[in-house]
């Protein structure tokens, strides 16, 4: 594994591709159930991972493939982004084409991108960071507990996790007791929440105490006083107006995963 990190330098996405590599060598029950998935075939026996791989006019990241050596039964490509977008406007479709013609019927493209980006190309499976962590996790509750696989794979879980790529808290040797981490997170969180719901209350009563005041006011002040600020508030109804304030809005984003 040392060996794969020090070819890049660190949290480069060639980094990221052979810290992923290591992990399924260190599991291959892992990288096993991964090409079964996207290779859409069983896999019997032992695999082969592999990183920069010759495509055409470039390298692909990432290869699984079955068996290890001799005529593909399955295989599977997987080109890892990070941020940057792709190397050209035709590098997927290159990489494609490049697969089809190597591994005619037993190849599989995965665009693997933070959000899932859509690659808009028939046959190339698009899947986001968050899923594949999350389909790591479950793997990963198979292996013992004590294997070497396992603690390497919830290694890299960490890093996902300090990299933004994914929210998924990786699993403990005890899941009865939560991690040091995981204990601060959920009592800030239940902290924030309690002060928030205690400010709206206090507020709250201060409107209806006040004659002839519109509740359009409730939550104003919340900002200055709270660290989560007003915006997470919902709307507030007017009963004068019947009409809801825009003063604060959440917003969405839609995440295209694989199904």
């Amino acid at each position: 594994m040392v060996s794969r990190l020090q070819r890049y330098p660190r949290h480069s996405e060639n980094t990221l591709t052979e810290a992923l590599a290591s992990a399924l060598e260190a599991a291959p029950e892992i990288g096993r159930a991964l090409l079964e998935r996207y290779g859409g075939r069983e896999v019997a026996g032992e695999i082969a991972v592999k990183t920069q791989i010759p495509a055409g006019r470039g390298f692909c990241d990432l290869e699984l493939r079955s068996p290890p050596s001799g005529p593909v039964a399955v295989l599977t490509w997987f080109e890892i982004k990070k941020d940057a977008p792709e190397s050209g406007d035709d590098q997927l479709e290159r990489y494609a084409a490049a697969l089809a013609a190597e591994h005619p019927g037993v190849g599989t493209l995965v665009y693997l991108t933070r959000h899932g980006e859509p690659s808009n190309l028939e046959g190339v499976v698009d899947l986001s960071w968050i899923k594949l962590g999350e389909l790591l996790r479950e793997e990963c509750q198979r292996l013992p507990a004590e294997s070497y696989g396992r603690r390497l794979t919830e290694e890299f879980l960490r890093y996902l996790v300090e990299q933004g790529l994914t929210v998924i808290e990786p699993l403990s040797r005890n899941r009865a007791n939560p991690s040091p981490t995981t204990t601060r997170r959920w009592t800030s969180s239940t902290t924030s929440f309690r002060q928030l719901l205690s400010a709206s209350r206090r507020e709250a009563g201060r409107g209806r105490g006040r004659s002839g005041t519109s509740n359009r006011s409730f939550g104003a002040g919340l900002g200055g006083q709270h660290p989560l600020g007003a915006s997470i508030l919902p709307p507030p109804m007017d009963t004068r107006t019947s009409e809801t304030s825009t003063a604060c809005s959440i917003g969405t984003r839609s995440t295209q995963i694989d199904s």
